[in-house]
């Protein structure tokens, strides 16, 4: 596993380098690196509702990118960003506000950790040596794993601190007390409460991760488990709301309840020329501007508009099919998940020469994505190949309780998969947002090699018996 470790640290931290990004023009990356940079400089006045209106020309103003709105309009329209923009903060307090690399190199750091963490879920759920040389093959071979540091934005390192919790949390069915058990579990949600901080729709994990702990607790009967378990989760939930709270506080400002959950719905139920389906468009900043922000007008509009699209799809069913393939693809068979995109979405020190030139728009762009394509191709036929190899082993040896630890592990990969499936079937879409649960699969990608190299070992073993009776 170093040698993977080290592997998958080196190759990031050198596309960091050959990119050479100094700026990042990402809107949603723009806007939070403002907003951390006026707190970091104390600029406090830069959060007021009357800070560049678009009626003010004053020079200030005019030197602000134009696709970035004040903190005050951007925090009104998304409230829930004041917890990834404290990543920025805390980049920023160490390396600089605007300081792209060092921030690439916190996600490259975060992103070998996850794979360190996917390597524990791994053995959790029963590779051995073969099945753990499949693992490391996979994520060595993965390039949207080793191009996603590029993406100047929080969901990588938010991921990877969720998925260590529920590490910690799998490691709660191994201890010995009750007391240790318990004091784990709350800890590994919290560790998760942090993780959902730097990317709200990450809850999805810890969904499933109670998913896992219902279904372990049914079986073992520890129901103190699932008490501890429900609690821990409600007090990690809590703490996800306790950014919006401290920067209100700071600022002395308040953003109100922004857009309502149902506005991405509704981008992701929407369609419009010239876009793939449920794919970003203006109609939720229209909604909120129409509505003067009024929370409860816009849950209206939102659920006039998905409750007329839903009957549209059911009185047209090709129609809903045509919809849901086109979108699906986009986010889950876009075998670069976006990273080639975001790694070039500013200005490089050196002008995106040498080998990123080649690899994003050289000759070597369109070998890449066949690369890519193959091996996400591959990697969806074994990771079927290792839950259905999973499923046969609950059968077969369902006289013989599976240990707690590895029903969750392998519960918790299967259910936050398909949790992250279901939610971007509506959610708005985008590729760079699926790819974490794409990269949940690459344990049972391993499961299912494992199962196929056990197969064809004791085929061959079974031929050679034979020849040898004969």
């Amino acid at each position: 596993m170093l040698f993977l470790l080290v592997f998958v640290t080196i190759a990031q931290v050198l596309w960091i380098a050959a990119a050479a990004l100094t700026t990042y023009n990402y809107p949603d990356s723009q806007s939070l690196i403002d907003g951390a940079d006026a707190l970091l400089s104390g600029d406090i006045a830069r959060y007021s509702p009357d800070f560049c209106l678009p009626t003010d020309q004053s020079e200030l103003c005019a030197a602000r990118p134009h696709a970035v709105p004040s903190p005050h309009a951007y925090f009104s329209y998304y409230p829930f960003q004041t917890g990834p923009m404290l990543w920025y903060v805390f980049a920023g307090a160490i390396f600089g506000s605007h300081n792209i690399i060092a921030f690439q190199i916190l996600n490259a750091f975060a992103i070998t950790g996850l794979v360190a963490a996917l390597w524990r879920l791994g053995t959790l759920i029963g590779l051995d040596d073969a099945g753990h040389a499949a693992l490391a093959t996979l994520l060595a071979t993965c390039v949207p794993l080793l191009m996603f540091a590029t993406f100047v934005y929080p969901n990588a390192v938010g991921f990877s601190i969720t998925v260590t919790g529920v590490v910690l949390i799998t490691q709660a069915f191994r201890a010995q007390h009750t007391w240790s058990c318990i004091l784990i579990l709350v800890a590994g949600f919290l560790v998760c409460g942090i993780g959902v901080i730097l990317k709200s729709t990450f809850i999805i994990l810890m969904l499933a991760a109670i998913i896992g702990i219902v279904l372990v607790v049914i079986a073992n009967r520890k129901w103190w488990q699932g008490a501890a378990a429900i609690v821990s989760f409600g007090a990690a939930y809590m703490l996800t709301k306790l950014p919006l709270r401290v920067i209100e506080h700071i600022t002395h400002q308040d953003f109100g309840k922004g857009m309502p959950m149902l506005s991405w719905i509704t981008l992701g139920l929407n369609e419009r020329e010239g876009t793939m389906p449920g794919w970003w468009t203006g109609i939720p900043l229209h909604t909120f501007h129409q509505t003067h922000g009024d929370y409860e007008q816009q849950s209206q509009v939102a659920k006039d508009f998905v409750m007329e699209r839903m009957q549209h799809f059911t009185h047209n069913p090709g129609e809903a099919m045509d919809f849901f393939s086109e979108k699906l693809a986009s986010e889950w068979a876009e075998p670069t998940f976006m990273t080639s995109v975001y790694s070039q979405l500013g200005s490089s020190a050196h002008g995106f020469t040498g080998l990123p030139e080649w690899l994003l728009s050289g000759t070597g762009a369109a070998r890449l994505t066949t690369y890519e394509n193959v091996s996400q191709t591959v990697l969806y036929a074994l990771a079927l190949t290792g839950v259905i190899a999973m499923l046969i082993s609950v059968v077969r040896s369902a006289a013989r309780p599976m240990e707690d630890a590895t029903a969750f592990a392998r519960t918790f990969l299967c259910a936050a998969f398909l949790g992250g499936f279901l939610c971007y079937l509506f959610w708005e879409a985008k590729g760079i947002y699926t790819l974490p649960f794409y990269l949940l699969l690459f344990p049972l990608a391993a499961y299912g090699m494992q199962t196929i190299m056990r197969a064809t070992h004791q085929g061959v073993a079974r031929i050679r018996g034979r020849r040898e009776q004969a």
